[in-house]
């Protein structure tokens, strides 16, 4: 059987001073591949410095024009900001779905984040996007347009393969999903998406590995245990989200301290012990 490979992404940097920290420990460790740069907080101006440091891990754009300023004057985009300037957060998908978020300003937000990374030197390898929102209806044949017109023709794949053996008897993936439909669901549609990528051109990994809704996710090693020990053939993605605690992580996340918990993981020798043991290849994305 020909070697797996595995993408390891780490999202989110330069949201928060503490995730950049993170993300370089664990760079430095050697157990993740990749990284998505959220461009429109301060600390992504640290990007140059990762990428000097570490050039053979693939840097996306982890879109977002869900939390903090836009990269945009708030004049140019007034649909996609409150009165204070801040883009609309936990309002956005009802209000992309309202059609009240204007989709020429969000294509040229959007644009102007990409910008903002290509502008310090760094080549971009992939799209994905803050909370995979970029999967929403009238929000994904924008994000499609967009790669395509940047030339960026890789993406986060979303064919989820949920890593369920370990922690729940056995249970198979066909009993996972008859006991959850609504994720189902979510799952078979998200498949459709990648479908309509690949017939625009886009390149992806085979399969994203995704742990089960119980208890079990990035930040514990069964999960890791798991998907290592039942690694496919072909090209997997995960991500992860390595970090630590700060204000900004505190004002604008919903996941905040089981970032900490995946950090320890992830510098972990065990962690160390069951990716070596997996004998995967570990890929960048400019690798696909």
């Amino acid at each position: 059987m020909q070697q797996p490979r595995l993408i390891i992404n780490a999202d989110g940097f330069g949201f928060t001073p503490g995730i950049n920290r993170a993300i370089r420990l664990v760079a430095g460790a050697g157990t993740i591949s990749s990284i998505s740069v959220t461009p429109n907080f301060p600390a992504s101006a640290e990007l140059s410095d990762f990428h000097r440091h570490f050039p053979r891990i693939s840097v996306g754009v982890h879109l977002n024009p869900v939390v903090g300023r836009p990269v945009s004057a708030c004049g140019s985009v007034p649909s996609l900001v409150d009165r204070d300037g801040f883009f609309w957060y936990k309002e956005f998908p009802r209000r992309l779905f309202r059609g009240l978020i204007d989709e020429k300003e969000l294509f040229a937000e959007l644009t102007a984040q990409i910008d903002a990374v290509l502008s310090m030197g760094v080549p971009v390898t992939h799209l994905d996007s803050h909370q995979n929102l970029h999967l929403l209806p009238r929000f994904f044949s924008l994000f499609l347009d967009l790669a395509l017109e940047k030339n960026i023709r890789r993406m986060r794949c979303h064919r989820h393969h949920v890593c369920v053996k370990t922690w729940q008897d056995g249970e198979s993936t066909l009993g996972f999903y008859a006991a959850r439909p609504r994720t189902g669901a979510v799952h078979l549609y998200a498949r459709f998406l990648m479908g309509l990528a690949t017939k625009r051109g886009m390149k992806m990994a085979d399969r994203l590995l995704s742990p089960p809704s119980a208890g079990r996710g990035k930040d514990h090693l069964d999960f890791w245990r798991t998907a290592f020990s039942h690694l496919p053939g072909g090209t997997s993605e995960v991500y992860c989200h390595p970090g630590f605690v700060d204000d900004t992580l505190k004002r604008w996340a919903r996941y905040v301290y089981p970032r900490q918990a995946e950090t320890d993981l992830l510098l972990s020798g065990e962690f160390a012990a069951l990716l070596k043991r997996s004998n995967a290849a570990l890929i960048g994305f400019h690798d696909l």
